[in-house]
């Protein structure tokens, strides 16, 4: 998003019918580490920040976060087509993190700021 915004698009449309749990890999490392600490935690653990947000959501949330004056409209998967098809739902459950005991994930917008500030 930062390289889009370079000044030379008066707009850029991002979609805004997917929705996910930005994560960064910052906070995917600070619980693999909690997780190595629990050997009865077996199968697969989701590791996504807590929050949900539309690729619109977060392309918004960069910028502001960057002060960058960038318009920004949303758009459907449709009006945008790429080569691989994109899930409409792609948020992931942590139940296996909560019933280890393990301390929630960072909220994506914290996470968010703290990689784009660092």
């Amino acid at each position: 998003m930062l390289r889009l915004a370079d000044g030379t698009r008066p707009c850029l449309k991002v979609v805004n019918d997917q929705v996910g749990n930005p994560t960064s890999t910052k906070a995917v490392s600070d619980a693999l580490q909690q997780i190595l600490m629990h050997p009865e935690l077996v199968g697969t653990v989701h590791l996504t920040c807590e929050g949900e947000a539309t690729w619109y959501d977060f392309a918004r949330k960069i910028f502001e976060i960057k002060r960058i004056n960038q318009e920004v409209i949303p758009c459907t998967s449709d009006e945008y087509p790429t080569p691989a098809k994109r899930p409409k739902n792609s948020r992931l459950d942590k139940l296996a993190l909560r019933e280890c005991g393990i301390h929630q994930m960072p909220f994506w917008e914290d996470s968010l700021r703290e990689f784009l500030l660092s």
